[in-house]
């Protein structure tokens, strides 16, 4: 991530140095507001009693999609409409904190010289993000121009939807492998004879 955010950070002037502080705030930020977005998501499902997001689905077909949008009401379309103000910014809070936990990782990740891609790890996150984003373009588009149809929307947003998980399931495993190399260091540093 530091090579990623270095440009951003030279023309803002700031020093990026992420701490395990920084990461247990950031966390903290995620949970909250994962459970901001899961309650915004039940209240939509309420509204149309039963009929639960698209976005929380890892495969939806484009004929799924068309059906659940029909499913949805009119009051549940406008309801799906609202939730979207509060999942745009819940990409940023798990990209930023996903993407610092990595860096503290790689920090401390003694990997050698033929493992210097890793560096590129923390992009993933953003890139989740990023189809996060697009999937709740598509979607929200799809919710205005309904009933009409338009094919390349729905693809587009099972696409993102696909896409989406799938790097958050890569930097996911990428943190468990992280943190697995880093438990292992620190036990075989602990047992190196002194």
């Amino acid at each position: 991530m530091m090579t990623i955010m270095r440009p951003i950070s030279r023309m803002l002037g700031l020093r990026l140095k992420i701490t395990g502080f920084h990461v247990l705030i950031l966390g903290l930020i995620f949970v909250v507001s994962m459970l901001i977005v899961r309650h915004a998501a039940g209240q939509v499902a309420e509204t149309t009693g039963g009929v639960s997001i698209l976005d929380l689905n890892i495969g939806n077909s484009p004929g799924f999609i068309r059906e659940t949008i029909v499913a949805l009401g009119e009051n549940g379309r406008v309801a799906y409409l609202r939730f979207y103000l509060v999942d745009t910014f819940y990409p940023l809070t798990y990209a930023i904190f996903y993407s610092s936990w990595m860096v503290i990782l790689l920090r401390h990740c003694r990997t050698g010289h033929n493992f210097r891609h890793l560096k590129a790890l923390p992009a993933l996150p953003w890139i989740a993000a990023v189809f996060d984003w697009l999937e709740n373009i598509t979607i929200s588009s799809l919710l205005l121009l309904f009933p009409r149809d338009w094919q390349p929307l729905y693809v587009a947003a099972s696409f993102a939807t696909i896409a989406k998980f799938s790097a958050i399931a890569l930097a996911v495993g990428g943190i468990v492998i992280l943190l697995g190399n880093y438990l292992v260091q620190k036990i075989m540093h602990h047992r190196a004879p002194r």
